[in-house]
């Protein structure tokens, strides 16, 4: 399970509903999915030591620009050599659904690129940060009318989690 997360400091709406995602992942999933992530700074990294806490498996796709920040013990690391945009591409295609759990560019280019690629996105509105405007722009989640794979919105963590786990078939 890709998670695309702001890189920037998470409001406590998008902390909130981490938290409740995680929670809600780890006690309804049979299994807990392992989690791809970009890095360890900010949202990513608030999603990243919560999910250790948990138990899950953790897998940093990280990018040249952030091979010196400081990883905690437990997770598996990919330097890419890449640039951020560039390392986007192999989180994505590495992702079987991918989660924004609110962002800013960089979370809507892996959005944006998930979806061309036909792979599931969940997209987390509602956490005060640039991302909750793409739901305004497409209601639908229909952003190429010939891909039939809709972004699939949520309000809460919650059902950002149970969606991710039916994608998966592990409900």
């Amino acid at each position: 399970m890709g998670i695309a997360v702001y890189s920037g400091e998470p409001t406590s709406r998008q902390i909130n509903a981490i938290t409740e995602f995680l929670d809600i992942v780890s006690a309804s999933c049979r299994k807990k999915p392992i989690l791809l992530l970009g890095g360890y700074r900010g949202g990513m990294k608030t999603v990243v030591d919560m999910a250790l806490e948990r138990g899950f498996n953790v897998i940093l796709i990280i990018p040249r620009e952030y091979e010196a920040d400081p990883a905690p013990e437990g997770v598996a690391i990919v330097r890419t050599g890449m640039d951020t945009k560039a390392r986007s591409a192999l989180l994505v295609r590495s992702s079987d659904v991918l989660v924004s759990l609110g962002g800013a560019s960089g979370t809507l280019a892996e959005v944006i690129m998930a979806y061309g690629l036909g792979i599931p996105v969940v997209y987390l509105v509602g956490v005060d940060l640039p991302t909750d405007e793409l739901r305004r722009a497409y209601p639908d989640g229909i952003l190429d009318p010939r891909i039939g794979n809709p972004i699939r919105y949520a309000s809460t963590g919650t059902e950002a989690a149970k969606e991710a786990c039916r994608l998966l078939k592990l409900l």
